[in-house]
């Protein structure tokens, strides 16, 4: 049975999400553990358009740290 909890390089990028550089790009457990949602959720928010699309280079899918952030700025009231 698969494990619940986060790999250690996960949990270290979420933690140490807001001192990542702008230019850095996360998977997609670090979204979802950014947003606070799964990742099957994370995938149902980009196809709905709500979530930035992520970019693939070399068969790896990533999101822009800061389209991330700007993202969670502008859900702020």
């Amino acid at each position: 049975m698969k494990s619940t909890t986060a790999s250690p390089r996960v949990a270290d990028a979420f933690e140490n999400f807001d001192n990542l550089p702008a230019a850095a790009n996360v998977r997609v457990p670090v979204v979802a553990a950014v947003y606070g949602v799964s990742k099957p959720t994370v995938w149902r928010w980009v196809k709905a358009g709500l979530l930035p699309a992520p970019t693939r280079r070399g068969g790896v899918t990533t999101w822009s740290v800061g389209t991330i952030r700007a993202d969670l700025a502008a859900r702020r009231p």
